[in-house]
C-alpha cells in the first residue's frame, strides 16, 4: 500500500487545514504515491480507530491532530515530523520508501541537484556531426570582379559630366 495520509476533510482549526495541504503538496511535487484517508467520512471508522491507536500524541496533547502518516502499518510522524525531515531532506528515510533513483532533477532556477562529484563523474559523450546543411559564405571576389565594381562609380561620374 504505502505512504498514508491521515487527515481531517472537516476541521475547524486552519491551521490544521494548511498543515494537511501542505503534506499532500510536498508528496505531489516530490512525485511520491500516497493514500489520503479522511477519518471524517463515516465509511472510514476502522481507519480512523486504527489511526488514533497507533499514531502518538505530542506533550501535554490527550488527542493526535491530523495529519498523521504512516507507511502501511507503520507509525511515521505527524505535521511536524514530516516538516523537519523534509528540510533535512530525508523525506524518504522518514517515510521508510526508498529513496529516488533520479539524481539529477531540474529545479526552478535551471540548476540540478547533482553534485559537483556526481558530475565529473560522467564522461560527455562526442558530439557528432550534424546533418543539417550549413550555409556556406560566398568566395572572396576576384581582383577582376572588384575592378570591374571600383569602375562602375566612374562611369556613373563620367555620364553624369556628360550631361
Amino acid at each position: 500500500m504505502g505512504v498514508i495520509v491521515y487527515y481531517s476533510e472537516i476541521s475547524g482549526q486552519k491551521e490544521v487545514k494548511k498543515r494537511q495541504q501542505r503534506v499532500m503538496m510536498i508528496l505531489d511535487s516530490k512525485s511520491i504515491p500516497y493514500m489520503p484517508i479522511d477519518i471524517t467520512d463515516p465509511a472510514r471508522e476502522n481507519e480512523k480507530d486504527f489511526m488514533l491507536k497507533n499514531a502518538k500524541t505530542k506533550g501535554d496533547a490527550k488527542y493526535v491532530l491530523s495529519p498523521q502518516i504512516f507507511n502501511d502499518e507503520e507509525y511515521c510522524g505527524d505535521f511536524d515530523d514530516f516538516e523537519l525531515a523534509n528540510e533535512n531532506d530525508e523525506l524518504e528515510s522518514f517515510l521508510k520508501c526508498p529513496k529516488a533513483q533520479n539524481n539529477n532533477i531540474k529545479v526552478a532556477n535551471g540548476t540540478s541537484r547533482e553534485s559537483s562529484a556526481e558530475a565529473e563523474k560522467k564522461v560527455e559523450a562526442p558530439v557528432e556531426a550534424s546533418e543539417t546543411p550549413v550555409a556556406e559564405e560566398p568566395a572572396p571576389a576576384t581582383t577582376d570582379e572588384v575592378k570591374e565594381v571600383e569602375a562602375e562609380p566612374e562611369a556613373e561620374a563620367e555620364e553624369e559630366a556628360d550631361e
